[in-house]
């Protein structure tokens, strides 16, 4: 008995252990190992010397990738884990740790993106139906409330393990084997692409961002949704093998603290200038040489600014001032936030309606002249009101947007355009501006920068969210406007269809015919008339505050300090989604140009094509435009520096060589097409921190004034034409964006890699009495057209016997709908177009006798056509036909006026330039004389290499 019983004891024992134990882990379909110091096989982007630290180095340059095996692919339950260490020096945010771009929805633009923000780990997708980010984000309140189990947050300069793990519709993230965060998704999500990206993210125009500094030890994947047992197992089981944190060495240049000063800085303040400003310095703008020239008290200035980030305080930015101003620059840009907390941001002396705490306005002037004594300041001012005491009586005030079948509040915002908000914002204006006046400083301010809306582009608040706005005050807003607009209620139905009694009844469009197409791409000219009456009240919300602001800046200042805005971003044609042109009132410079008030417009240099052997455009620099209107256009840029660690948007430069060059190629752009520039330290104030940088940036002070007295003379005989009237009717969708980027961005682009010159214009610029005739027009949009537009845009053609090159759909929409009557009245050309209706991606235009690009004479004039954009080549060939200087075959970049000429390589090889006239060839930087009396010179030259010349 007691042999039996004691076996059968120990049988129960045994299996009670077994219970216990944790089920041994499945085997990874995918498991790619980094400390054996070899690349692993089924990887690309991956060299040796990557793993020399016994893992994988990542930093803003990597593009690594990971081959997804088959097995992987097509199944709802999985789970992905990494081993990780971040640098202790990484900056928070968002980090990518795993991409997967490709969706298996089609409604997803994004398959997965797996990394933290801000050191909270995320997985989430963009639907693009939406406009937003879904899965699980820390920025979404209801991380906080539902999503966040435990608050575990991503450890800097420690090894660590995150794991996503996808059960059907059940979505989890652990860190260190424990769960951190779950949701549940709406549909299960399953892998459909072929790689993993690792450590970046790589968007589907090939733009990169949000990389991962740091190491990575270990990627696995497994075709089953791994219990938390078990990857509570897995984490211990590996945990040994991650124990010594390595660190990466940081970049060159890298001092983030200003730890050590530059030997030019130091130099200046051991005995720096005093503030001897004149107390009343008085800023203009005039014109010169055909381009408009900053002058201070008559004076002309070369108009190169630095501007620090917004989001430090006083002591973190004054370093990279003084480093500024010891290379000669003293225009400065300051940032004065209203709706930015925290301790020592300037955002929190707007304290209530008349109530201000100058104290902190003076204590940042007080910082802003120690570092840069004689510094001359344009203050960027947002005119948002402070979330903190704004809204607590004024709820109905907050933006509301509409988003894949539900309604947000954007908190903490207001929505533009209210009488309440106008009151609000000019008051203090004028309280601000006339505090200013009054103090020993102010001889210091030559200029204002007026911010609204998001990121002070004038994009409304909400518009990141969804469809804005559906807000009470937004819905009587827009019923006045129509007031003002109809008159009579009556005409309202008459041009709506409608049958209202009264304008009170008029709300924002509804979202379902917001976002419906008549016709593909575009809007029925009457069936859309109230979204497009919509898309005109926003314009005319944006011109009634830049008025109203402006005008308040000259009237407080007596007219001696400058006022402009970030605007003009036609050029990138975004149509839908963040940003689109039909829902934030961005289409009204015309209008903007022709105010006496305003002097200036800005946009921040091209996000996607900044890079070396990259165009680096102004977004919006429309230089004819404003050459006929005596506006400065100022480029901002905020370049990502190799001295910073983490992408942060953009293109990240990868060296000092590649940052040098692509300064270089913006500061060429101020001499070739005389507009202004400030250097932005947005993502972080060490960016320019390094001795070859300042002393590059000195070099450019001291050539930008030697050559104020050189002509910016512009002499290109080609020009193109944008037309804003057009994108109102314009469908909110993918496919619009996409062939009017074609239409429009593509072709700006490409002009700067034909080899020859254009200048860019609006339409309604045509008839006015100072535009130069050009040989060459292209129009890149002109759809709507009235009889006015087409007299203005005809006799314009005919005072030269130009040629015109008609993209796409000239005269395709009139007033009364669709028409090929008018095309043919446009263009003498007759075509044929297939409707395809409802939602298919555009209509197919043609001509009827199929030819492209084949002129045809007409009323005065030649006109050809083509269907999409045109490339570099298509551009140089008009060109040449039509006896155009070409400067250049190849397709690099390339911009001149009579007197310079700025060059930056996309290929290496052999450069030859031809020029217009025997001239003298001195490039600038160096000194070293290229040619002389030469027509043609040539150099060999590397990828993305930048020669700025002088021609004499």
């Amino acid at each position: 008995m007691k042999c039996g019983n004691g076996l059968l004891s120990c049988v129960m024992l045994t299996s009670l252990l077994a219970l216990s134990l944790p089920a041994a882990t499945p085997p990874p379909v995918l498991e790619v190992d980094f400390q054996k110091g070899v690349v692993p096989a089924g990887t690309t982007g991956i060299k040796e010397d990557d793993l020399a630290l016994g893992a994988l180095a990542c930093d803003n340059t990597t593009r690594y990738r990971i081959a997804v095996p088959e097995a992987l692919k097509g199944t709802t339950d999985f789970t992905v884990s990494m081993w990780f260490i971040p640098q202790k020096e990484s900056e928070s945010g968002q980090t990518t740790l795993i991409h997967c771009r490709r969706s298996p929805h089609p409604e997803r633009n994004v398959g997965f993106w797996f990394g933290h923000t801000n050191l909270r780990l995320e997985f989430r997708w963009w639907i693009t139906a939406k406009s937003k980010w879904e899965g699980i984000d820390s920025r979404l309140p209801e991380y906080k409330t539902s999503v966040c189990v435990v608050q575990s947050p991503v450890q800097r300069g420690a090894w660590q393990m995150a794991t996503v793990v996808c059960r059907g519709t059940d979505l989890e993230i652990y860190h260190n084997g424990k769960l951190n965060a779950k949701t549940v998704m709406d549909k299960p999500l399953s892998i459909v692409e072929d790689v993993f990206r690792l450590a970046i993210r790589e968007d589907g125009d090939g733009s990169f961002y949000y990389g991962f500094w740091g190491l990575i030890g270990r990627v696995a994947a497994y075709r089953q949704a791994l219990t938390s047992d078990e990857i509570s197992e897995l984490h211990q089981q590996e945990s040994g093998r991650f124990t010594t944190p390595v660190q990466l060495p940081p970049p060159p240049d890298y001092d983030p603290d200003f730890k050590v000063s530059l030997k030019r800085t130091a130099a200046y303040f051991t005995n720096p200038p005093p503030d001897d400003m004149p107390k009343g310095t008085v800023a203009t703008q005039e014109m010169r040489d055909g381009v408009s020239v900053l002058c201070l008290d008559g004076e002309p200035q070369y108009p190169m600014m630095y501007a620090p980030t917004c989001w430090v305080g006083d002591d973190a930015i004054k370093p990279s001032i003084q480093d500024f101003t010891a290379a000669g620059v003293t225009l400065m840009h300051e940032f004065f936030s209203t709706n930015l907390r925290g301790e020592k941001l300037m955002g929190e002396w707007w304290e209530g309606e008349g109530q201000y705490n100058w104290k902190r306005i003076d204590e940042r002037f007080a910082m802003f002249l120690a570092a840069c004594p004689q510094a001359r300041t344009m203050i960027r001012l947002k005119i948002d009101p402070p979330s903190w005491w704004w809204f607590k009586e004024r709820q109905d005030f907050v933006p509301v947007y509409y988003s894949g079948g539900e309604y947000g509040r954007r908190e903490g915002w207001c929505g533009l355009g209210s009488p309440e908000w106008e009151a609000a914002y000019s008051r203090m204006l004028r309280d601000l501006i006339g505090y200013i006046e009054k103090q020993p400083y102010a001889g210091h301010v030559i200029g204002y920068l007026i911010g609204g809306g998001s990121a002070s582009e004038w994009y409304y608040h909400g518009q990141d969210k969804g469809l804005i706005d559906y807000s009470p005050i937004a819905h009587r807003e827009f019923a006045a406007y129509c007031q003002r607009r109809y008159g009579t209620i009556a005409k309202v139905n008459a041009a709506w269809g409608t049958a209202f009694t009264d304008f009170a009844e008029i709300k924002t469009p509804d979202p379902e015919l917001r976002l419906a197409t008549e016709n593909g791409v575009f809007r029925d000219p009457v069936k859309a008339r109230p979204c497009i009456d919509y898309v005109d009240y926003l314009n005319d919300t944006t011109i009634r505050t830049m008025r109203n602001a402006a005008t308040i800046v000259k009237e407080v200042t007596g007219g001696r300090c400058l006022a402009g805005y970030f605007y003009s971003y036609l050029p990138l044609a975004r149509l839908h989604g963040t940003f689109h042109l039909q829902g934030n009132g961005h289409t009204i410079l015309g209008e903007a140009v022709k105010d006496p008030n305003i002097n200036f417009f800005a946009t921040p240099l091209d996000y996607g094509r900044r890079k070396g052997g990259g165009e680096g455009l102004h977004i919006g620099n429309f230089n004819g435009t404003y050459m006929l209107n005596n506006k400065m256009f100022w480029d901002e840029c905020d370049y990502r520096t190799h001295t910073l660690l983490r992408y942060r948007g953009g293109e990240a430069t990868a060296n000092e060589d590649e940052t040098i060059n692509v300064m270089r190629r913006s500061f060429g752009y101020t001499l070739t097409k005389g507009n202004a520039l400030w250097w932005f330290a947005l993502a972080g104030n060490h960016a320019f921190h390094s001795e070859r940088m300042m002393d590059d940036v000195a070099k450019y002070i001291q050539l930008g004034q030697s050559f104020l007295s050189v002509p910016k003379t512009q002499i290109a005989e080609a020009a193109l034409v944008m037309d804003e009237p057009t994108i109102q009717y314009l469908s909110m969708t993918s496919a619009t964006s996409e062939l009017f980027r074609s239409l429009m961005w593509e072709t700006y682009k490409n002009a700067h890699r034909s080899g020859a010159l254009f200048d860019l214009y609006l339409s309604s610029d045509l008839d006015h009495p100072r535009m130069k005739d050009y040989k060459l027009y292209v129009f890149t949009n002109q759809c709507y057209v009235d009889a006015e537009t087409t007299a203005r845009i005809q006799a314009k053609l005919r005072r030269n016997g130009a040629t015109a090159v008609w993209l796409y759909a000239p005269g395709y929409i009139t007033a009364a709908g669709f028409s090929l009557d008018s095309m043919r009245e446009l263009t003498g050309m007759a075509f044929k177009a297939t409707q395809p209706g409802g939602n298919a991606p555009a209509p197919i235009i043609s001509r009827q006798d199929g030819g492209n690009l084949e002129a045809v004479n007409y009323r005065g004039f030649q006109s050809m056509y083509n269907p999409r954009g045109l490339t570099p080549a298509q551009l140089r060939e008009l060109c040449q036909q039509l006896g155009i200087h070409v400067y250049a075959d190849a397709d690099d970049v390339l911009s001149a006026n009579a007197n310079f000429l700025m060059l930056h390589t996309s290929t290496a090889g052999e450069k030859t330039i031809t020029l217009p006239r025997p001239s003298r060839v001195t490039e600038v930087i160096s000194g070293k004389v290229v040619a002389d009396k030469a027509t043609q010179f040539k150099e060999n030259l590397d990828l993305g290499i930048t020669r700025v010349y002088r021609l004499e």
